[in-house]
């Protein structure tokens, strides 16, 4: 009776760790995508209108270096939340 009731009590621990953490999980989720909405709208806002003909040389390198900051900011972001235990 030893082995099948630890092999029970094993399954049955992880399906309930499995349970308590789903919404953990789906939180994560809906935060990564918030994070994501403001920098990756300022991205556009700032790359957009830099593509149009008319942009002087001095604003092209003030959108790409704005783009620039932005875009360490997304990777520091990403490198500390692919830390995070799964």
């Amino acid at each position: 009776m030893g082995p099948p009731a630890v092999l029970l009590a094993g399954a049955s621990a992880w399906l309930l760790a499995g349970a308590a953490l789903r919404p953990v999980e789906r939180g994560f989720v809906a935060d990564a995508g918030h994070e994501l909405q403001t920098p990756l709208a300022i991205l556009h806002a700032e790359l957009e209108p830099a593509a149009r003909p008319g942009r002087s040389r001095e604003e092209l390198a003030e959108a790409v270096g704005h783009a620039g900051e932005k875009t360490d900011r997304l990777i520091r972001w990403a490198e500390t939340c692919c830390r995070c235990p799964r």
